[in-house]
Order: structure tokens, then C-alpha cells, then sequence
């Protein structure tokens, strides 16, 4: 049996009892920007759009690697985001807030340990910004100034790599590419109302499988979990109560060895909390934050051995 083949029974049998509806182009959050934009995931390239709150929302019109080896069929779409080959000094959009950092050459936003989380209308000039934003594609016209064009005319410079994170010394961490090499653990990413089914890369970026479809999540019938042993888990819903008022829970997000602490809310979208600062994984400490986790961490943390 082909790779597709095994996908599909795998697809079939963990939502079964479940009736997922494909996701049409008109289905999916508005958007202030409408620009089709083309960022990397993994090893493949996705075509899509950003929401309100900066997440890459897919367009399910276009499947993975569309106009990447040819056969883009004209499509106009703006080659920006995570699409580079060098590291380069950028900020991430989050739900009205900024964090610093740098996209690498393998496509990854890496956030600055060390800095704070900023208000994006308070601290960031669209005048005159001193940087990008990788997922505000109006940032860039606003950035190349005809002074900087005259600066910089074969592009900005290789910026230097960001330093490593390590682990906590009292704890064990092993990543699902080391405890489950061939098979990863599978991962729902829901955000407002889309569904992708994939799994967490060891950044802890969300990796779709090419051949499953994107779904609505009003369109799936059925137990939605985000326990760890639920298949598939669906890590960006938070387990509320049904009287919780505050229909969130504070959480820590996991980013190639980094932390930025904020809050998921039950639509599936992380909000980063204002001034916090981003923290390296080896200064995380479960005993002092038992209920706030890392919602995205890509394995298992157990503690050592005495």
C-alpha cells in the first residue's frame, strides 16, 4: 500500500463515528488582508491568507507545493513569510502583540530570548519600522524605503544564527522524533474554524500531512480531546469548564527552545501576555507553574530519576 493509501485508513479510522465536512474557500475567518500569501511548513509550501490574530489559515482551493515546481496556473500570490534563505532579523504578529526574533534558513520564526512582548500599536512604527513583520505583508512596502533599496540592493544581510535553548536540568526531555521516529503522535491544529491534521515538528511548529484535507470544525461530530493519549489530539483546544467564565487557560508556548507565556483560548488562538518575557526552556520549572503547561510541546517531560 502506497504512503496515501496508509494515510487514508489512518484518516478514516481515527475519526470514525465522525462526519467531517471539507472546508470551502468562502468558509474560512475574514480577514483584513487579502493577499494570498505562500509560507514554508516543513518541507512543503502552503498558499493561504492570515487572520485577525496572525495565524496562517490555508486556502483549501490550493493543494501543497501549488506553483512551487511549476503548474501555479497563473495564481498570483506573494512569495513572503517564511519562504527565505538566509536568517533575518523579524517581529511575529500575535493577536495585537509583537514578538522579537528571526526567521532561519530552514523557515522557522525563532523568538529573542531574553525579550519582551510588545503592543503592536504602541511599539511599532508603520512610518518607519526598524524591522519586518514575517506575518504583515504590509510591513514590507513599509520597511524597503527607497533609501534602504539604495542600501541594501541584493537584499539584507545574513543576520547571525540564534543561540541554542537547553532543557531543564532536573527533568528529561525526549522529543516524539525520538520516542516515535517513524510515526509521529498525530496533531489537530484547530484555529476559529478550521481543522489540518498533521503533527508537532521538534520546533513545536505545526507540520500538515499534504494528503488529509482541510475541515470545518462545525463539521466534525464526535469527542474532541486534547489529552495527550486522544488520536488525533487537537493541542490548540484548551480543557474548560462548562462555568468558566473566562473561557481561556494560561499556558506557555513552546518555540524552538523557547517559552513565551500568555493564554489559549477555546477558538484555538494563543495570546501572547503583554511585557512577559520570552524565557529559555532550560529555566522552565513545572513545580513553581503547575497549571500553566506547554500546550505544543513536541514530546514527553519526565523527571529525572532520583
Amino acid at each position: 500500500m502506497n504512503r496515501f493509501g496508509r494515510t487514508c485508513w489512518w484518516f478514516i479510522g481515527c475519526v470514525s463515528m465522525t462526519l467531517l465536512c471539507p472546508l470551502s474557500s468562502r468558509a474560512q475567518p475574514e480577514s483584513k488582508n487579502f493577499s494570498l500569501i505562500q509560507i514554508r511548513r516543513g518541507e512543503n509550501t502552503w498558499i493561504g491568507r492570515y487572520d485577525g490574530d496572525g495565524n496562517f489559515i490555508p486556502d483549501p482551493q490550493y493543494r501543497a507545493n501549488y506553483g512551487r515546481y511549476g503548474g501555479g496556473g497563473g495564481l498570483a500570490y506573494v512569495s513572503f513569510g517564511t519562504v527565505i534563505n538566509s536568517t533575518s532579523r523579524r517581529y511575529e504578529y500575535r493577536s495585537g502583540y509583537l514578538i522579537s526574533g528571526a526567521i532561519i534558513k530552514s523557515g522557522i520564526f525563532v523568538p529573542d530570548i531574553g525579550s519582551k512582548i510588545l503592543e503592536y500599536k504602541k511599539d511599532y512604527d508603520l512610518k518607519s519600522p526598524d524591522r519586518m513583520i514575517w506575518n504583515k505583508h504590509e510591513t514590507v512596502a513599509a520597511f524597503w524605503t527607497v533609501e534602504r533599496k539604495k542600501q541594501f540592493p541584493q537584499g539584507l544581510p545574513n543576520d547571525p544564527e540564534p543561540a541554542v535553548a537547553g532543557t531543564p536540568s532536573e527533568w528529561v526531555f525526549t522529543p516524539f522524533s525520538k520516542s516515535h521516529p517513524k510515526k509521529p503522535p498525530k496533531h489537530a491544529r484547530a484555529i476559529g474554524d478550521v481543522v489540518e491534521f498533521g503533527y508537532l515538528s521538534d520546533e513545536g511548529e505545526f507540520i500538515p500531512d499534504p494528503d488529509l484535507p482541510l475541515v470545518s470544525r462545525t463539521g466534525i461530530l464526535g469527542p474532541i480531546s486534547s489529552d495527550a493519549w486522544a488520536v488525533p489530539r487537537y493541542y490548540t483546544l484548551p480543557r474548560l469548564d462548562k462555568d468558566q467564565k473566562v473561557r481561556s487557560l494560561p499556558t506557555y508556548e513552546y518555540r524552538s527552545g523557547r517559552l513565551i507565556r500568555g493564554d489559549l483560548h477555546e477558538n484555538g488562538n494563543f495570546v501572547p501576555e503583554l511585557g512577559s518575557t520570552v524565557i529559555d526552556f532550560k529555566d522552565f520549572d513545572p513545580d513553581k507553574e503547575p497549571r500553566r503547561w506547554i500546550y505544543n510541546l513536541p514530546g514527553e517531560l519526565k523527571r529525572k530519576s532520583p
